[in-house]
């Protein structure tokens, strides 16, 4: 399976954004928060974005496209691919094209505190357009909380906690937050119990599925 999130046209899109929100909110840091179906959720850290304001970035990016603007590749370094876009220089993980006309076809859909930049193809011609699952969001939300209220963003932070002996602290919490999360699903299952016939409990391979049941 192809990893969508290498795909160059996606890169250039990535870089499009990032210089759409640098202008128009200079104070504040975009984020890519998680990927959901063919889509990325993106936000600014700290703040919640409106709908209007999703609109002027999805119209400033629209134009940077349609201008055909060269896009400049620096150099390969720590890790990360540097870039030139207009005079706004900035580094992501993977390569993106040379040209900002050169980007997979894309719509932006505000969503929550921000947004989704939706990679599916439109209705009709394929798959359905981008419903987000709102359960599964709900999670990726409430995992960011978490994320934040502790101090790691990156796994640089990861190691950090690692590197100055406080590993087991990191571990502990992380239990305690899964078995309250275990309390509260056993809470509601008692509480619905007269009209609860079927639980299912899905996942990925390894996450943990025969554990929790």
């Amino acid at each position: 399976m192809e990893e969508t999130h290498l795909r160059k046209r996606r890169q250039t899109v990535k870089l499009g954004l990032i210089k759409a929100a640098g202008e128009l909110f200079p104070e504040d840091r975009l984020k890519t928060s998680y990927s959901i179906q063919e889509g990325v959720v993106w936000n600014l850290a700290g703040s919640v974005l409106s709908e209007r304001e999703v609109r002027q970035i999805a119209q400033r990016l629209d134009q940077w496209v349609r201008e055909d603007r060269p896009i400049q590749f620096l150099r390969h370094q720590d890790g990360y691919y540097h870039y030139d876009v207009d005079g706004l220089l900035t580094r992501v993980l993977y390569p993106a094209e040379n040209r900002s006309s050169l980007v997979e076809a894309f719509k932006i859909i505000p969503y929550a505190a921000g947004f989704i930049v939706d990679f599916g193809e439109e209705e009709g011609a394929g798959e359905p357009l981008l419903v987000p699952p709102a359960k599964l969001a709900e999670a990726y939300d409430k995992t960011q909380r978490w994320l934040h209220n502790l101090g790691v963003e990156l796994v640089a932070d990861v190691n950090a906690f690692v590197d100055s002996g406080r590993s087991l602290e990191l571990l502990t919490i992380a239990e305690a937050l899964q078995e309250k999360e275990i309390s509260d699903i056993a809470d509601l299952i008692l509480s619905q119990r007269r009209a609860l016939r079927v639980l299912l409990i899905s996942g990925p391979s390894a996450s943990g599925k025969t554990s929790f049941a």
